[in-house]
């Protein structure tokens, strides 16, 4: 038998995606149910970890396309500390496992109709909602995920688009363009793929030793920066830091130097892809260990920005993995083991 590791479900983010995309009514049919009956404007998320750093990358196409404004909380912050619940909101707890302890209890606390987006149907979490959608994919059985973080991606997409298409704010026609360029989207992942194993061979000797890595997006890609500070934390256990490029410029700047590591997505052609590509020029006359991924150099054709999470994160996914694997640390291999049970984080 083959050992599963966080490449294995790399490779299969594609494929799965995919079946996503083409069995979406049946994933939502309760969304879209409730949806025939509500119009909220405001959308509350509750969650952690890659389940928020998730919704921060997809939350931009969700607002344009379906014309609400998504809302992220930190789950404890706002079971202790926030006093207002509009109960005209839709309130979504996400968490792919589903024993988010922080996240169970803020939508305990909630006394409004609220959803849980998760990968598994009998979670806690579960008992603790009126609805259930479901992150449709395998179980993931290493314990830095990978393909839930790109599948909790596309399926709140999904959610903004259905939610866009039973409101009529836009056509049957814009509907199916917006499926294609999601395909489209998917459909690049494997070629991503490639990329990056390529790219890695051919630079492995500039990021050989790590101390410190800072990661620099805008736009949905600063959702992306912060799954990337996740992966780089949890595979090689050394403090990353994932930054929005404009805040990054107001203080993180004042400590680059030849100790650190530094990548910054860019994507599109506007002011953002200008100014973070004059920062990653700058930054080079500090350290060779820094990289810029230019999604449309990458693929050769020009990638819809807020659909550019799910490439994006590719990279960064693989490079978790890879360099785990070239400095000898097994990323399955997770220090304090016991800290979950000790501080109750999951259930």
């Amino acid at each position: 038998m083959i050992e599963e590791t966080m490449l294995t479900y790399i490779r299969k983010e594609q494929e799965s995606l995919l079946e996503i995309l083409e069995s979406r009514h049946s994933i939502l049919l309760g969304f879209e149910e409730w949806l025939n009956h509500n119009k909220p404007k405001q959308w509350t998320v509750l969650s952690t970890g890659s389940s928020s750093n998730a919704i921060l990358s997809a939350k931009f196409y969700v607002e344009k396309i379906a014309d609400v404004k998504v809302t992220l909380e930190v789950p404890t912050l706002y079971s202790y500390y926030d006093h207002y619940v509009d109960p005209k909101a839709l309130y979504i707890g996400v968490s792919q496992t589903g024993k988010s302890s922080s996240t169970i209890e803020s939508l305990r606390n909630l006394k409004v109709e609220r959803f849980a987006l998760t990968a598994e149907l009998n979670s806690p979490i579960t008992e603790e909602v009126q609805y259930v959608l479901p992150i449709n994919i395998e179980k993931e059985t290493v314990d830095i995920v990978t393909l839930g973080f790109s599948a909790t991606v596309l399926t709140f997409w999904l959610m903004g688009l259905e939610a866009a298409r039973i409101w009529k704010r836009i056509s049957p026609a814009q509907y199916k363009i917006e499926l294609k360029r999601i395909k489209d989207t998917i459909l690049s992942i494997d070629t991503m793929i490639n990329y990056i194993e390529a790219w890695e061979r051919e630079n492995r000797n500039l990021f050989s030793s790590i101390e410190h890595i800072n990661i620099i997006g805008f736009g949905p890609g600063f959702g992306v920066s912060k799954e990337a500070e996740t992966k780089f934390v949890e595979t090689l256990t050394t403090p990353a830091n994932g930054y929005e490029l404009e805040e990054f410029m107001h203080g993180p700047n004042y400590a680059i130097n030849q100790s650190k590591t530094y990548f910054l997505i860019r994507t599109g052609e506007g002011h953002q892809a200008e100014r973070t590509n004059q920062l990653f020029n700058y930054i080079k006359r500090f350290t060779l260990a820094t990289a810029q991924f230019y999604l449309n150099q990458i693929l050769g054709k020009p990638i819809e920005e807020l659909l550019s999470p799910l490439l994006t994160v590719i990279p960064f996914q693989y490079l978790a993995y890879k360099m785990s694997e070239n400095l000898g640390i097994d990323p399955m291999h997770t220090p304090h083991d016991d800290f979950d049970k000790e501080f109750n984080s999951k259930i």
